[in-house]
């Protein structure tokens, strides 16, 4: 299990990242196990950890238009695993988990990062982790 503080709107949120969160996601998502979260999962990261990449390199700037998209299932996506992954009853709304992911590219690759090296390996196998966006 791994965990992360993240501020949100002025608050202070714990994410904790383990199995449970796993099975929360599966729900939200319509999937039946951990391999359909994780081809959830591993569609929208390639999708926002490009996007994000561009931005963070480029550096946000409100007003600015940038020549990538990023869908709003890709953002459903991460908001999902931000909010459902909160510790306690003060979950941001899927909007404040959303405006956290652009505002703060780094810190959500991060998060990506802690939420797969939560999930539970087959045989042993090991995982990619993408790196950091710097």
């Amino acid at each position: 299990m791994n965990t992360r503080t993240i501020t949100i709107e002025g608050r202070e949120i714990t994410l904790k990242f383990d199995y449970a969160l796993l099975r929360k996601l599966g729900g939200a998502w319509g999937c039946d196990g951990p391999v359909a979260v994780m081809n959830t999962f591993s569609t929208a990261a390639d999708t926002l950890v490009t996007a994000l990449s561009a931005l963070d390199a480029s550096g946000a700037v409100e007003g600015q238009v940038y020549d990538f998209e990023i869908p709003f299932s890709v953002i459903g996506v991460f908001s999902d695993i931000i909010r459902l992954s909160a510790v306690g009853s003060d979950a941001p709304d899927g909007d404040a988990c959303s405006e956290f992911i652009f505002k703060n590219p780094s810190e959500t690759t991060e998060i990506i990062r802690l939420f797969l090296k939560s999930v539970p390996l087959n045989n042993g196998a090991s995982k990619e982790v993408p790196a950091q966006v710097n």
